[in-house]
């Protein structure tokens, strides 16, 4: 799937303000490998939090751990990293507007669970075996 739509790339691979922070610092400073403490220092949040976060954007292909255990900006494809700079212009547009999308993709993420756990039914009781 392209991700020049930005909200695709939230709906599918960052999951939390966290995550979003985090990807774009990795975004911000795609140059460096860093640290998971600077990440930490620099956005004011615990080291396991932003840990965890770099480890699930690791997973979804939008960051890569090296052997020394620093991270980097590293989307597995062309369309990733046009959705991620399509974020950041989004972020540094209109900040309010992607936090909102992040919530609603959270809210989706929500009843598409319970849709898998609690399917509809016709509201006919099922005939016995």
């Amino acid at each position: 799937m392209p991700y020049a739509d930005w909200r695709s790339l939230l709906l599918e691979h960052v999951t939390t303000h966290d995550e979003l922070h985090v990807l774009l610092f990795l975004r911000e400073n795609v140059a460096s490998e860093v640290e998971v403490s600077r990440v930490a220092r620099e956005l004011n949040l615990s080291e396991q939090v932003c840990l965890s976060a770099l480890q699930r954007l690791t997973a979804n292909g939008l960051a890569k751990r090296n052997g020394n255990g620093h991270f980097c900006f590293s989307p597995l494809t062309l369309s990733l990293a046009r959705g991620v700079e399509a974020l950041e212009h989004a972020y540094l547009s209109a900040q309010s507007t992607v936090i909102q999308a992040l919530s609603e993709s959270a809210v989706q993420r929500v009843r598409a669970s319970v849709a898998r756990v609690f399917p509809r039914t016709s509201g006919k009781p099922e005939p016995e075996r």
